[in-house]
């Protein structure tokens, strides 16, 4: 190459060098282009496998979220079974308890009945003791 520059005229000599020199300067520049373009590659596969990942974490979240609300609504419901056994509960002895003290309140009227009409008869006999007779 270097004789044959030496044969050709100045301005073709320049010319050829100046041809050399764009063609290091775009080989440089596809390289630098090619690296870029290799880095771009290489950042949109580290953000596919993040978006990846956080799709995974967010699916397994959401999968833990709904056993948690599955498990709370089952708490719930047990809760509020063993809150409604025990408020039936407590109305059955409430009435159990309300039965029995009518019942008092009855035998105590009763025996209040009784006893005045002992009373009654005890004084009876002793103003008039032949009432005793009839």
């Amino acid at each position: 190459l270097v004789k044959l520059r030496s044969g050709m005229s100045s301005d073709a000599a320049e010319l050829i060098s100046k041809q050399e020199e764009e063609i290091a300067r775009l080989k440089s520049e596809l390289q630098k282009s090619m690296k870029e373009r290799q880095n771009l590659a290489t950042y949109l596969q580290q953000l596919e496998q993040a978006s990846q990942a956080s799709h995974d974490e967010l699916k397994m979240m959401k999968e833990a979220y709904v056993q948690q609300e599955e498990s709370f609504q089952q708490k719930w419901n047990a809760e509020h079974e063993r809150f409604q056994d025990l408020v039936a509960d407590i109305q059955r002895k409430y009435s159990e308890e309300r039965k029995t003290m009518v019942s008092l309140l009855r035998r105590s009227q009763e025996i209040s009945t009784l006893y005045q009409q002992t009373k009654e008869f005890s004084s009876t006999l002793r103003e008039n003791p032949s009432k005793l007779d009839e």
